[in-house]
């Protein structure tokens, strides 16, 4: 909110990165005005009584005069901090920078969030080894005899994401799509030669597929306005279930559609809650996912196609990201305090519930609550590949600059 209490400012992804950025609006008018093309929320600032609008620009934090009660911009840009640490809206479902202001003070942090790496861990979450290079990457998959590694990347001076896959026995890295736009959360095939994929190109939240070894074209397989990821492909080819956005229109249910049969996709799991991350067990016939409706995330499982024939809740203090392991007699998942969960099930006659163990501690690991699971499994379950920031040669640090407009601030007036 705005000073007066009638006007306000967010970010809004648009259509495109010409209508997307920072926009100000007031609560009894209807059309918001777009005041800064940018892929990173901002926020409002006040000092000696002038107001100034922040936000990022090539990961650098500006800063420029703003007339709050005009709701205009006045003046030339000026550079505060740069290398700001950013998640910019075209690697994932959120838009922000690691900044805050309040009282006179600025605190901030510097970095690129795009330097990670692959790594596995053991059940306990000992180190094993580390794979490919420092890249930005994002909701990792594996092949079924553990040879290859799926993944969604973005690099450097490229924020848009491709899908890659990763030949671990050869060591190789294959580039899966070349489009600008972002191409995200890639899902195998049952049988491995085909990778699903999300697509924004167009200004349409599409998913496609396309050959696993890279080569031929891309083939849109459902097109639509609502933004959605695929999460599951069932074993036997016949479905895909995918999760709604948040924010999106119907936010957060579970669809799901059989290719080249369904052209609107079904609900599997539609609530007036957020529901995400579902995921069809091996057999086929149970679906777990997250849901808020206890006002915290929670995992549930739920008969696939029949989710209003039974419910049965996995956890109970917070629940996120959850996945099947490969025998389909474990559910793991990550609890409210960042703990990897195994609980042992059974799922057969019916579904049941026995020991919830925690395996180790995961809050250090990349995670994206509302989004599709961001770790995976290897065939027998014995080992988790996650993914982690890349060390630096200087430690993350949280930057603190007191009355930071006298000292950073007077760039503004150079």
């Amino acid at each position: 909110m705005l000073p007066d209490g009638k006007h306000f400012l967010f970010f809004g992804r648009g259509g495109s990165p010409e209508t997307q950025g920072i926009y100000a609006a007031s609560i009894d008018a209807p059309e918001p005005s777009l005041l800064i093309a940018t892929s990173v929320a901002g926020a409002y600032t006040e000092a000696d009584g002038v107001g100034h609008l922040l936000f990022v620009r090539e990961g650098t934090l500006m800063m420029q005069q703003f007339d709050a009660a005009k709701l205009a911009l006045s003046g030339e840009a000026k550079p505060v901090v740069e290398n700001l640490l950013s998640f910019p809206s075209e690697i994932g479902p959120t838009a922000y920078s690691a900044f805050s202001t309040a009282a006179g003070h600025l605190i901030y942090r510097t970095g690129d969030q795009q330097t990670t790496r692959l790594t596995w861990h053991d059940r306990s979450g000992k180190v094993l080894d580390t794979i490919g290079e420092p890249a930005g990457y994002h909701e990792p998959s594996l092949s079924k005899d553990d040879t290859k590694v799926l993944f969604g990347r973005s690099d450097g001076s490229v924020p848009a994401q491709d899908v890659y896959v990763h030949d671990l026995s050869r060591g190789s890295t294959t580039r899966l799509t070349f489009d600008p736009e972002a191409d995200t959360t890639p899902v195998f095939s049952p049988d491995e030669t085909q990778v699903l994929f999300y697509s924004n190109r167009g200004a349409k939240n599409s998913f496609y597929r396309k050959s696993a070894n890279g080569s031929g074209n891309e083939e849109l397989i459902l097109s639509g306005d609502s933004g959605s990821y695929p999460d599951s492909w069932s074993h036997d080819g016949k479905w895909l279930v995918f999760q709604t956005l948040p924010d999106s229109p119907g936010a957060g249910d579970i669809l799901g559609a059989r290719p080249g049969i369904d052209t609107i996709p079904v609900p599997l799991v539609a609530t007036p809650f957020t529901e995400t991350s579902p995921a069809l067990s091996p057999d086929g016939r149970w679906l777990a996912y997250a849901s808020n409706e206890t006002n915290q995330s929670e995992i549930y499982v739920v008969p696939f196609r029949a989710a209003n024939a039974a419910k049965f809740a996995v956890s109970s203090k917070g629940g996120t990201e959850p996945q099947w392991s490969h025998s389909g007699s474990e559910l793991f998942y990550r609890d409210g305090l960042g703990n990897l969960v195994a609980v042992e099930v059974k799922t057969t006659p019916t579904f049941s519930i026995n020991r919830s163990t925690v395996l180790f501690p995961a809050r250090v690991f990349y995670s994206f609550p509302l989004f599709v699971p961001q770790y995976a499994m290897s065939a027998d379950d014995q080992r988790f590949l996650m993914i982690r920031a890349q060390a630096a040669s200087d430690p993350d640090k949280l930057i603190v600059v007191e009355n930071w407009f006298e000292e950073l601030g007077s760039k503004s007036r150079k």
